[in-house]
């Protein structure tokens, strides 16, 4: 596929190239130097803050918010 550099050095990504890698809007992608002087594009992948937390309250999973409020108020009883 060819696309055309304009003048503020911007490129098209084509909709297969995008389709391909899974871009939508707002995605980042970087520019990656191979063995062959070349360059290679990829998606940037960001893992979520979150993710290490998942889990953590498996086991609160069946108790009434209420008695777990009153638990950590010290209020348990």
């Amino acid at each position: 596929m060819l696309v055309r550099l304009t003048d503020r050095g911007q490129i098209t990504i084509p909709k297969q190239v995008r389709d391909a890698l899974g871009l939508r809007a707002g995605d980042e992608v970087e520019f990656v130097a191979d063995a062959a002087g070349g360059y290679r594009l990829r998606k940037v992948l960001r893992t979520n803050p979150f993710t290490k937390y998942r889990g953590h309250l498996t086991g609160l999973a069946g108790r009434q918010p209420d008695e777990l409020v009153d638990e950590l108020r010290g209020d348990a009883g």
